[in-house]
């Protein structure tokens, strides 16, 4: 928005996010405590996720390719199978599987994005150097 030269949208979507936040948190905590903190932040983002892309097609004509789409989908379904298990689970098994899908998922990120810039590029130079994720360079 402030590249396109729209700082009134940037100060009315980014005030409104922050006294939502403010909001959510009230709420939140109010009603659930500390989770509702974090839940709080959650709703935020799921929330100025749409504001902003509302706001980006409007000034631009922004849509999101089926890839992003995908991978939004993806995430949002991994999101919710870590919440629920830690809903369910008791607090050392679910700290692990936490961790694991926080591996898995970094290592995965990461391999797309290698991908996605390419082996000349200096981050994936860069990258590459490093011994463990070496392994993640070979293609």
């Amino acid at each position: 928005m402030l590249e396109l030269g729209k700082g009134k949208w940037y100060l009315v979507t980014e005030t409104a996010a922050h006294l939502g936040h403010l909001a959510l948190i009230a709420l939140g905590l109010a009603i659930f405590g500390l989770t509702g903190v974090a839940m709080a932040f959650f709703i935020l983002y799921v929330g100025y996720t749409l504001v902003v892309w509302a706001v980006a097609r409007h000034l631009t004509a922004f849509h999101w390719t089926a890839d992003c789409l995908r991978l939004g989908a993806l995430g949002l379904l991994i999101l919710a199978g870590t919440f629920m298990a830690t809903q369910i689970l008791a607090l050392w098994p679910a700290t692990l599987m936490g961790a694991l899908v926080t591996a898995l998922v970094g290592v995965y990120s990461l391999r797309g994005l290698l991908r996605r810039v390419g082996t000349a590029h200096r981050v994936t130079q860069a990258v590459c150097k490093v011994p463990i994720i070496k392994l993640l360079c070979s293609h």
